[in-house]
């Protein structure tokens, strides 16, 4: 950061002045500084050659985006992501990302169930249940949000994070509830 204030950007050429934004973004994500990166993002991912790294630029911008809460830009930037071909995981994150941010929750729950029928995101499942979850219960539906982290911690073929955080979620809606029988395995689970 030190080195960076020294450097005249007026000085840089066009190829050092992305490489610039992009270590100013990085250092201003790492202050969970998320308004001043944005800039920075733009900038380097709008000059940035590589074709592999332009998906991701698309994508750390949508996370930005979502940071501040601007839903709208967040869901954009994830679109833009997605035609840029990017890695397989960054692809379904983005399309998960943009799933439960979408302002329809039909059309969200839709094409959530349409990625559950395809093979190629079976093991995978238990993730987009999770989000068919979280979507659900923003829109008030805390039972079928029960259902849905229920079915995705069954789902669950790698045991992992995922699971432990729907079965976190299902244990707080359930001790919000005062059903404390029924959050009590769910914590015990998330646990192990």
């Amino acid at each position: 950061e030190d080195l960076l204030r020294k450097v005249q950007i007026d000085d840089l050429s066009k190829k050092h002045a992305s490489l610039y934004s992009a270590v100013s973004a990085d250092i201003l994500m790492k202050q969970s500084r998320w308004r001043e990166a944005i800039p920075h993002v733009i900038i380097a991912k709008e000059d940035e050659g590589r074709k592999q790294n332009r998906p991701r630029f698309e994508y750390v911008l949508g996370q930005l985006y979502e940071k501040q809460g601007n839903r709208s830009a967040a869901v954009e930037a994830y679109k833009r992501c997605i035609k840029l071909t990017p890695a397989w995981s960054m692809d379904f994150n983005a399309r998960l990302r943009i799933a439960l941010l979408g302002a329809d929750q039909k059309a969200s729950i839709k094409h959530l169930n349409k990625m559950l029928k395809l093979s190629k995101y079976e093991q995978y499942q238990d993730q987009i249940l999770g989000i068919k979850g979280d979507i659900l219960l923003r829109g008030g539906d805390t039972l079928s949000a029960l259902r849905e982290y229920a079915l995705a911690a069954e789902k669950s073929t790698r045991n992992g994070l995922d699971k432990a955080a729907v079965l976190i979620k299902a244990g707080d809606l359930y001790f919000g509830r005062q059903q404390y029988a029924e959050a009590q395995p769910c914590y015990a689970e998330a646990l192990t």
